[in-house]
């Protein structure tokens, strides 16, 4: 007589529910989680404003809209949405466009807005500058400064080794990096 082997119980686990992209959206088209506001017009963090700092985003010569970047091409592709080689129609500048469609899941949705918050507070040499950051019709635009190199993971590709020397260089920086603390 066979003995019974205990039936392994299943288990069973229901994705979390996700939270609606227009439970984040004002009445007037506005991006909003916690004190991140984020419209046509840019982006503005309320606690910045209660403590009387300005929240201008980075300096340059001229303030523009998307209206203004026309694309020259498609640089670069991930989960959340596409970066584009673009120019600024009337000055000729080019910039980096990320565009990340918003109807992502809720710990993607975290992770930008923590992006948002680190691009406006941060002013360092060594990062990547995050000159504008619009919302508008479901998507999300940060316009970023263009290296025409490509991120450091495009470049160690390109040279397979870094040699010790340009590695100190990089440790150095990184650890020049000032601490941002967001909360999650």
């Amino acid at each position: 007589m066979k003995s019974k082997k205990p039936l392994k119980q299943l288990k069973l686990s229901v994705p979390a529910q996700e939270t609606p992209i227009t439970s984040f959206l004002t009445a007037s088209g506005t991006f909003q989680d916690g004190d991140l506001l984020l419209n046509q017009k840019g982006l503005r963090l309320i606690s910045e404003e209660k403590e009387h700092r300005p929240s201008e985003a980075k300096e340059l010569d001229v303030q523009f809209s998307l209206e203004d970047l026309e694309t020259i091409k498609v640089i670069g592709k991930g989960s959340g949405g596409v970066v584009q080689l673009v120019r600024h129609k009337w000055v000729g500048t080019l910039f980096a466009l990320k565009v990340i469609q918003m109807n992502i899941q809720e710990n993607f949705r975290k992770q930008i807005v923590q992006e948002l918050k680190i691009n406006q507070a941060s002013q360092c040499s060594h990062i990547v500058v995050c000159y504008h950051s619009f919302y508008h019709n479901g998507v999300i635009s940060l316009v970023l400064e263009y290296m025409d190199r490509g991120s450091l993971v495009d470049v160690i590709r390109q040279v397979k080794t870094i040699l010790e020397p340009y590695l100190a260089v990089l440790c150095k920086q990184v650890c020049d990096l000032p601490f941002i603390d967001f909360e999650c």
